[in-house]
């Protein structure tokens, strides 16, 4: 994957998060990404050379108002190139970088379809999750929705851990976990299965990413059989 490639993707983003009379402070922005995306080294490196490439082209440009020299403005090219319409042309291959593998097999195809299915792309990668967890906790093919996070990591208020649930974990920290994986499963897969939502391209990136940190979670648990009885 080019550092272009990397920069444009990584521009449509920046496009949408900055400030005009102030700009993006870029190390705040990479620290922001490691925080909440957990980044590998090579992902890292690879965002490094995007936002190096987009220096060198001159779409991120020094802000001289500022006296901290890591605040930039998206310049009148960087712009342009955001918003043209053949930005989306390498969206799929750009963001697939980030994604797990799972995003990347049930999403990239709506990304590459035309017209772009942004949102179709956000529920696919939702319901695959669903799916994950399901297989994963063992369950029935007939639990559904909701209820498949409920009993993989305990239902609401309850006290019960689910056979997903990491240790060691208190209560409220359980708890914690089974509403980060349901909340955005109901959140970002079921709205969408009742109503049409529009998507940015830079929202869509998110949501995508978002998935692929809850698929990481997933793929470091253990089944604990102690809970199967409860």
């Amino acid at each position: 994957m080019s550092p272009a490639n990397i920069g444009r993707a990584l521009l449509i983003d920046i496009v949408s998060r900055v400030v005009p009379a102030h700009g993006i402070n870029i190390a705040g922005y990479i620290a922001e990404m490691i925080k909440f995306y957990g980044l590998s080294p090579e992902t890292s490196l690879a965002i490094s050379e995007g936002l190096a490439y987009l220096q060198r082209a001159g779409y991120l440009v020094p802000n001289i108002h500022q006296n901290s020299s890591q605040f930039f403005l998206v310049s009148r090219d960087g712009k342009l190139v955001a918003e043209s319409s053949d930005s989306t042309d390498w969206m799929s291959e750009s963001v697939a970088v980030l994604l797990h593998h799972r995003v990347t097999v049930e999403s990239v195809p709506e990304l590459e379809a035309r017209p772009i299915r942004y949102d179709r792309a956000v529920f696919e990668a939702f319901r695959a999750l669903e799916i994950d967890v399901r297989k994963k906790a063992g369950l029935a093919d007939g639990v559904y929705g909701i209820n498949v996070f409920n009993l993989a990591f305990g239902a609401n208020n309850n006290g019960r851990r689910g056979v997903l649930t990491p240790e060691p974990l208190d209560a409220g920290e359980a708890k914690g976990y089974r509403d980060l994986f349901a909340g955005a499963y109901s959140l970002y897969r079921n709205r969408r299965g009742h109503r049409d939502i529009e998507h940015d391209p830079a929202q869509a990136i998110r949501l995508l990413l978002l998935a692929s940190a809850l698929f990481d979670e997933l793929d470091q648990l253990d089944v604990d059989d102690s809970t199967l009885d409860q």
